[in-house]
């Protein structure tokens, strides 16, 4: 029984992010494992039980009939026991990887987010400063727009503009 769970710990590590502990889900995985197979344990020995030393009552009627009877119910309830065992620590290492895919995509949200909003600050204060530097004059623009006024000047005088 620990060696399903410690497997099913082991893949479900490979799926998690950072927070949930290999030793945690194998814990928990191993708990789930053990009442499951409690559970299934007892149910397939009561029904093993039932079956088997009626059909073996009716047909020997001995004590050696029970015995063989205990031993295969044993056996069957093992194996079933087993089986649920697994699938419990299965489900288990599941609901850990997905709570932890949940809080890595949340967690990546929130950076995301606030990785907008320092851009969005950033580029309002760059369109502010920058709308301010286009207002004011600079000495090379002073100097374009005067020798603009000084060809449109002497093409008035030529004739060409009116």
């Amino acid at each position: 029984m620990e060696e399903v769970a410690e497997q099913s710990a082991s893949s479900a590590v490979m799926f998690m992010y950072d927070g949930f502990s290999k030793d945690f889900v194998r814990r928990e995985a191993l708990k789930a494992a053990q009442k499951a197979h409690k559970k299934a344990f007892e149910e397939a020995m009561e029904k093993a039980a039932e079956e088997i030393s009626k059909k073996a009552a009716k047909e020997v009627g001995s004590s050696a009939a029970q015995k063989a009877t205990e031993e295969v119910a044993k056996e069957a309830a093992k194996a079933a026991a087993k089986e649920t065992a697994k699938k419990a620590a299965q489900d288990v290492a599941y609901k850990v990887a997905k709570e932890q895919a949940k809080i890595a995509a949340k967690t990546t949200g929130a950076i995301s987010v606030g990785f907008n909003a320092l851009s969005l600050i950033w580029e309002g204060y760059n369109a502010y400063h920058n709308h301010y530097a286009s207002q004011q004059e600079s000495q090379l623009g002073t100097e374009l727009r005067s020798l603009a006024e000084n060809l449109e000047e002497c093409l008035r005088n030529v004739g060409t503009i009116k």
